[in-house]
């Protein structure tokens, strides 16, 4: 680059000397040109062209040199800044390849943690959000009527939540409406894993709105589970997404029991996490 810079300099004296000449042969030929045009006779006008077109031919030959050298200059100037401009994406392109080899060595990595750990990417479900219409009669409730159904890509199996809790799935889907069998109906049966242990089993609807444990794993029972301990889906047969928090365990004279972790009654509005629609069925077959 300053090699460069020193032939743009030396290209620049040169070109003010070349002005500087081409300057005093100019003056020269325009001094001796008044003079000859003092003079009229046919010999006389010849000179003056003949001087006329040999200054013109002086400067231009003069010129030319000049000119290509300056050309060539900046030709040459332009190709150092690309070359140098070349240099520099080339290392940005093998800084990029590197983070992408990196990238994908993480990638790998990954894989094969998820492999060795059998993990279950957690999916973000969509969320219908629906209003209940209408509850049964019975205490504890069993079911409700919501206003949501096919058109809205709610099909039967698909869970109930409120905030990311449990509280029942849809047993009939209507094209408008369709019905809810909460956790504790004790038609319900939802597979969960204690957050603990992991200990796992399948709970249903128990006495006074509280649920109990209908099986438990053949590793453990009932009291492998801790008290206040929560209970969450653990997704086995694909029945409901994982991770939904059903409930917490709580010990009692009796027994086991588990506090749901919904409590229908005041609720107006809930969300249901949907599948794939279904046919409708009649509205009368709802209540």
């Amino acid at each position: 680059m300053r090699g460069v810079h020193r032939l743009a300099s030396v290209a620049d004296r040169l070109q003010a000397s070349y002005r500087r000449y081409a300057a005093g042969v100019l003056t020269g030929g325009s001094v001796a040109l008044l003079l000859l045009g003092q003079f009229e006779s046919p010999t006389v006008s010849r000179i003056e062209a003949t001087l006329l077109d040999a200054v013109a031919v002086t400067v231009a030959a003069v010129n030319v040199p000049f000119e290509g050298a300056g050309m060539l200059i900046r030709d040459f100037d332009e190709l150092v800044h690309a070359r140098e401009e070349n240099r520099r994406m080339h290392f940005e392109l093998d800084r990029l390849r590197s983070q992408v080899t990196t990238l994908q060595g993480v990638e790998s990595e990954n894989l094969k943690l998820r492999e060795l750990l059998a993990l279950v990417p957690s999916q973000v479900p969509a969320y219908v959000s629906v209003q209940i219409v209408a509850a049964g009669t019975a205490v504890p409730r069993n079911t409700i009527v919501i206003d949501g159904g096919t058109r809205d890509g709610i099909r039967v199996g698909d869970p109930v939540v409120s905030l990311g809790r449990m509280a029942g799935y849809v047993t009939v889907a209507g094209e408008r409406a369709a019905r809810v069998q909460l956790l504790t109906s004790i038609a319900s049966h939802v597979p969960v894993f204690g957050e603990r242990f992991g200990h796992s089993a399948v709970v249903t609807g128990g006495k006074g709105g509280f649920l109990r444990f209908a099986y438990v794993g053949s590793s453990s029972s009932p009291t492998s589970f801790l008290e206040h301990e929560a209970l969450y889906t653990s997704g086995q047969g694909g029945m409901f997404p994982p991770h939904l928090l059903v409930g917490s365990v709580e010990r009692t004279e009796g027994g086991m029991r588990i506090r749901p972790a919904v409590d229908i009654e005041g609720m107006r509005y809930l969300q249901v996490i949907p599948s794939a629609p279904v046919d409708a069925v009649p509205a009368e077959q709802l209540l």
